[in-house]
């Protein structure tokens, strides 16, 4: 189990909010879901390591630039590793939330998907 970095945890939100990215209203909002995000991976990695990691704020890097669907899915599916061998479980937290939401926005943009019959 690793701790992300904030790098990896600004580029999930980066891509899930891309359209207010620069908004200065949602800049307080996005740090809490950073912090949210970056809290959840933390206590995983505490329960299951020491010496224990202090939780800090994430610090949310504003010029992050935009990835790819597959390139924010990939991240997703690292962040969710890191967060999802431990006692409390991930699929209910906040974070995992956070997390599915950005994952659906990322496959609806792959290429093809619209397209794509879902009843066969």
């Amino acid at each position: 189990m690793t701790i992300v970095s904030d790098k990896h945890i600004t580029a999930i939100l980066r891509f899930g909010y891309s359209e207010k990215w620069n908004s200065p209203d949602l800049d307080t909002f996005l740090e809490q879901m950073a912090n949210v995000l970056k809290k959840e991976n933390i206590t995983k990695y505490n329960a299951n390591n020491t010496p224990l990691v202090p939780v800090e704020d994430c610090q949310i890097d504003w010029d992050q630039p935009l990835l790819s669907p597959v390139e924010v899915l990939k991240l997703i599916e690292a962040y969710e590793h890191q967060c999802s061998d431990a006692p409390n479980f991930f699929p209910i937290s906040q974070a995992a939330r956070i997390v599915r939401g950005i994952r659906y926005k990322a496959q609806r943009l792959l290429p093809g998907y619209a397209e794509a019959e879902s009843l066969i």
